[in-house]
């Protein structure tokens, strides 16, 4: 009883793993994009973490749509890769 009554106080075990595991997925991507050049690294930001559309990533990279689309692309195929040999199941 005294538990249910501290359940809005703490979390659940599900929240703290999910938590856990939130960053230490954040912290592969982090290292993944680490290893990219600058152009692919600032795109893959823009497009994928501050949402901005294709045509103003391309354009503040100074890059063509269709390089950008083709830079983001391998990224992803890439960072796929890099999450599946860091033991990530997607």
């Amino acid at each position: 009883m005294a538990l249910s009554e501290l359940s809005d106080c703490i979390s659940k075990g599900d929240e703290t793993k999910d938590t856990v595991e939130a960053r230490l997925l954040a912290a592969a991507i982090e290292a993944y994009l680490s290893t990219l050049s600058d152009e692919a690294r600032n795109l893959f930001l823009g497009r994928y973490y501050f949402f901005d559309s294709l045509r103003d990533a391309a354009a503040y990279c100074q890059i063509s749509q269709s390089k950008a689309k083709s830079i983001l692309y391998r990224t992803r195929q890439g960072l796929r890769v890099y999450l599946q040999k860091e033991g990530w199941m997607l």
